[in-house]
């Protein structure tokens, strides 16, 4: 079985936090001065933003009261609350510290902006190996606008599910396999947007343990079990997914994918996308599958991001926040691959354009160049996972052209001389 390359434990975020602090403000003063700074400066802008109530924050407020007064179980499933349960404990949690409910709820969104800033900093330093590329990764993250808006200013809880993949995607680079099939589980239990097929490949290609994928419904089922223990059945929490997937209709809600190019003919237009979204996902995967490449971090980076924009770009019922992965690895992207920043510029550009469209009923670009951006992005994206993968398929259609070419220019070069045409044509 091929392993990961292991990560040295000083370079992990379990081995910098286990340092004492006077080793570490030693041997990375500056870099800790960065990190205060920087720390510093996305505080000051989230604080900026806290005081904005909109419609779902508010929306999450009364789910706290539904709480308090219905109990959770009665709340979780015979009230308005259609999240699963691992998100409904931090506002059953927020019903019981004495802070305004709304702090809460943005708060426990920010902090996970942080923890997902510090893992793929973690990412960026093994792909780069440079310290500084890997900070300014994590401030980029975390100044992004859409990364932003969604907790500071929205109160959304994105970002809950992105952090454990973040930490999970780390995890797996430190070769801790069974943390990180542990993370997926728990970014599962928050959003099932949280569902790409990247631990799939990784155990077709027999780099990590084939048991450890059974941590995640392990996981998935032990976030449950408080939600059990407080009433809740088996079968209404196992449902809550599928309840969710028929709660919206239309082609798209306001993100900027493929339909939005589309005619709105919902009834055919709907299975034909889903289903062609799934061929198209399904194809990436046996690419990775079949490639033979070792993951490391470059090929982490590479994959994650395809999955992460392919698929919410292609599929029908995308809400504008469905793209936030696809917004977290751009930033990510775009430092292991700096020849690549305009990615991140337009797919951040893209998902901002369906935020502002639903925050501000109105956008700095249409929706429809806001998924040619993203549709773009995610063409190149793909075609260049498949160069990387399959580097003697594509040179060998380089040389070809090159040959074909040389051909041309030779057929160009003798075209006055009938005797030279003629042998060309011959050969040909």
């Amino acid at each position: 079985m091929r392993r990961l390359s292991k990560t040295p434990a000083k370079n992990t975020l379990v081995g910098l936090l286990t340092q004492p602090a006077g080793v570490v403000l030693r041997n990375h003063g500056l870099a800790f001065l960065w990190v205060v700074v920087g720390v510093a400066v996305t505080i000051v802008i989230r604080v900026q933003l806290l005081d904005y109530r909109g419609g779902d924050v508010n929306a999450f407020v009364n789910w706290c009261d539904d709480i308090e007064k219905k109990g959770f179980a009665k709340a979780l499933i015979g009230g308005d609350c259609n999240y699963n349960p691992a998100y409904i404990y931090v506002l059953w949690l927020a019903t019981k510290l004495p802070f305004d409910r709304a702090l809460v709820i943005k708060a426990f969104s920010i902090l996970c902006d942080y923890v997902c800033a510090a893992a793929l900093a973690l990412v960026v330093f093994r792909a780069r190996r440079s310290k500084l590329r890997a900070l300014l990764a994590a401030f980029a993250l975390l100044i992004a606008p859409t990364v932003v808006f969604n907790g500071a200013l929205w109160g959304q809880c994105d970002m809950v599910y992105a952090a454990p993949l973040a930490v999970a995607l780390a995890a797996v680079l430190g070769r801790r396999y069974y943390l990180a099939a542990a993370l997926f589980g728990v970014a599962i239990s928050v959003k099932l947007q949280a569902v790409f097929p990247l631990l799939g490949i990784w155990v077709i290609r027999r780099e990590i343990p084939v048991r450890s994928l059974l941590l995640i419904p392990a996981t998935y089922l032990a976030t449950l079990v408080p939600a059990w223990l407080a009433g809740c059945s088996w079968a209404d929490l196992l449902m809550i997914y599928v309840k969710q997937a028929q709660q919206y209709s239309g082609l798209t809600l306001n993100a900027p994918t493929v339909f939005v190019l589309l005619a709105d003919e919902e009834k055919w237009i709907g299975p034909l996308g889903f289903w062609f979204a799934i061929a198209a996902i399904f194809m990436v995967f046996l690419a990775c599958v079949y490639a033979r490449v070792r993951t490391t971090a470059t090929v982490l980076v590479r994959e994650t991001i395809v999955f992460v924009s392919l698929a919410p770009f292609l599929l029908p019922h995308m809400h504008e926040r469905y793209l936030f992965l696809a917004d977290v690895m751009s930033v990510v992207y775009a430092f292991v691959f700096p020849a690549r920043f305009w990615i991140a510029i337009c797919v951040v550009g893209a998902s901002l354009a369906g935020y502002s469209s639903f925050l501000f009923s109105k956008t700095p670009v249409s929706l429809t160049s806001a998924a040619v951006m993203m549709g773009v992005s995610s063409v190149v994206l793909a075609a260049e996972l498949l160069k990387q993968h399959y580097p003697r398929v594509f040179a060998a259609h380089r040389d070809e052209r090159e040959e074909i070419g040389a051909r041309g220019e030779s057929a160009s070069a003798f075209s006055g001389r009938p005797e030279a045409k003629g042998k060309h044509v011959l050969s040909a």
